[in-house]
């Protein structure tokens, strides 16, 4: 008997052992050198149907999309295969050499893991030798070029950087990589077209296509040698198999190009200290200068408004007006700022103002000093200066100092006896009238009876509600199972207009939306309960068979792919939109 326990013992040993020695996990990308922005994908595959992978850390990259699942199944000479495959999408993030962890899966009790594997980030790799590479093909024909209307530009002088794309082959709308702080300058962007504006121009002597990406007003806030960081752009190429299709037309797949313009220096002057007038707040530019008043001729306490408004192009948000100064006699209030400023092709232009409110306390005739503007002018390179007109003030009516200031009557005043309407001065009132406020008792009134009968009335009109709720909730699995296929199929109406638009991220999203919208309401999911394990279980439930499954699966996978990597995918968009609706048919008559 001893024998017997210790031979079984012995073979189940020897058969685990074996079966452990047989599962294979491992890892492996599609290049282990890639240029920066450069999309790449991992594969995980393991030879098991069980356990459930932990991924890496993918913390050095960019997380584009995954995992997307795929499963190889054969049956040859009487021996099954069986493959897994857990695959995700990723970009670097920087420059230099970067670690992808170990994957992990367990297995019968026992964790299994992946080999590490390390990723070589070049700045810009190196084109294949291939003249027919979609690499080498996207980077003759796309170019990404900035244009400043400035090379050397003093310290607050406005300049303005352009981002034009020049290319000649077919491209759908390019995404943003990475985009420049402008660190040093003050930056305002012009408002984005809400679409392309597609002209032909030449670059270096041959005919492109070129659209605006961007236009930005540039101001450097300090001298020496400022960097503006690259603009980096993904955009997705149309690139020609070489095949034709039914009709003879070329058949076309996308690929990702990432093109960028680089860093660029600018070498930013000082202004000159030569000739500098004390009355210089910073502005560079053109500008004219006007100081007015409302009325010259007022009586005591009368208000009046006067005005110092700066026109002209440049820095307008960035410099201030010099302030007036008033004989004591008169009482200015703190100025209200003012500014009415709009973008053009030439940068920033517009007005900008201080607006004060002065009040004469007593009669006589009174000077305000001349304001004095100056600007910086980079064009001839020096400063100029800039006077208002001298305004005098002529007070008819009022009395003569005494003491203090005083009005007409004698009573004294100051700024608290006035208040600011608009353009206007009164006196604030110090008397009024009271009346006495009737009081209702609440208590025993027609109101207290009706809020006090609510609660009652109220209870059987919740219990009705209530039952109406449950019976409706009830019915809302089975409805939801009835419009299942009327709601996908409209959704995939939204895959047809992107593929008229040929928008292929726009295309993907939809047909993945609309199966999964589909699912949800025939299987009775809900969103967070749709994994593609739990989708499969259900299928099996409802009577699907393993062919429309796995070619459920397969579209999902398929169209994960496409949509995160359109590169790697050159599936013929109208098939995927016919089998979907397909499949979707096919599914309504289980």
């Amino acid at each position: 008997m001893m024998r017997l326990k210790l031979l079984i013992l012995t073979l189940f040993i020897t058969v685990a052992n074996s079966f452990a020695q047989d599962v294979e996990f491992h890892a492996v990308v599609t290049k282990k050198t890639v240029g920066k922005f450069e999309k790449f994908r991992i594969d995980f595959s393991i030879n098991k149907n069980e356990g459930e992978i932990i991924p890496p850390d993918f913390s050095d990259f960019a997380f584009l999309g995954g995992p997307s699942t795929s499963v190889n199944q054969s049956w040859v000479n009487g021996k099954s295969s069986y493959n897994k495959t857990y695959t995700y999408y990723l970009m670097p993030k920087g420059v230099g050499s970067f670690n992808i962890g170990e994957a992990r899966i367990k297995v019968n009790s026992i964790v299994y893991r992946t080999k590490p594997i390390t990723i070589k980030v070049v700045d810009k790799k190196d084109l294949p030798k291939n003249s027919n590479d979609p690499e080498v093909l996207a980077s003759k024909s796309i170019h990404l070029k900035m244009e400043l209307s400035a090379s050397k530009p003093y310290v607050n002088q406005q300049m303005i950087v352009t981002y034009y794309l020049y290319f000649k082959m077919n491209i759908n709308a390019p995404q943003v990589l990475e985009s420049p702080t402008f660190n040093g300058f003050w930056s305002q962007d012009f408002e984005k077209p809400k679409r392309y504006n597609v002209e032909k121009k030449y670059l270096n002597d041959e005919l492109y296509q070129r659209i605006l990406l961007k236009k930005t007003v540039l101001i450097p806030q300090k001298s020496g040698k400022l960097v503006l960081d690259p603009f980096t752009l993904d955009v997705p190429v149309e690139i020609s198999t070489g095949r034709l299709d039914f009709f003879g037309n070329p058949l076309t797949r996308q690929y990702s190009y990432t093109v960028s313009t680089g860093k660029r220096i600018v070498d930013v002057r000082s202004l000159p200290k030569n000739g500098k007038p004390e009355s210089f707040t910073g502005a560079v530019g053109k500008y004219k200068f006007e100081v007015k008043a409302s009325k010259t001729t007022v009586e005591a306490n009368e208000s009046i408004t006067l005005k110092a408004i700066v026109r002209g192009n440049g820095n307008l948000k960035l410099f201030s007006i010099q302030k007036i100064e008033v004989p004591e006699e008169l009482e200015a209030y703190d100025p209200k700022h003012s500014e009415k400023i709009n973008m053009s092709s030439s940068g920033l232009g517009g007005t900008v103002s201080d607006e004060y409110i002065i009040i004469p306390r007593y009669k006589g005739v009174y000077k305000i000093p001349t304001l004095e503007f100056s600007y910086f002018d980079p064009s001839s390179k020096k400063y100029v200066i800039l006077s208002g007109d001298d305004i005098a003030i002529n007070v008819t009516k009022g009395a003569r100092p005494l003491g203090s200031s005083s009005s007409t009557d004698g009573r004294s005043v100051s700024k608290s006896d006035v208040q600011l309407l608009g353009k206007d001065i009164r006196y604030i009132h110090s008397k009024t009238s009271f009346s006495e406020a009737s009081v209702v008792n609440f208590f025993g009134s027609f109101l207290y009876y009706i809020l006090l009968l609510i609660p009652f009335l109220a209870i059987p009109m919740i219990v009705f509600i209530y039952h109406q709720n449950k019976k409706s909730n009830a019915d809302v699995s089975s409805n939801r199972k009835k419009k299942a296929g009327k709601i996908a199929k409209k959704m995939l109406s939204g895959a047809t207009e992107a593929l008229k638009s040929d928008d292929d991220a726009k295309f993907y999203e939809a047909v993945i939306l609309a199966m999964y919208k589909y699912l949800s309401y025939s299987l009775a999911l809900e969103q967070s309960e749709l994994s593609k394990e739990k989708i499969n279980e259900n299928l099996i439930n409802k009577g699907a068979s393993e062919g429309t499954i796995k070619e459920l699966m397969d579209l999902l996978g398929d169209c994960e792919m496409a949509r995160y990597a359109p590169s790697i995918i050159g599936s013929n968009k109208q098939d995927i939109l016919k089998k979907a609706s397909e499949l979707i048919s096919r599914l309504e008559k289980l």
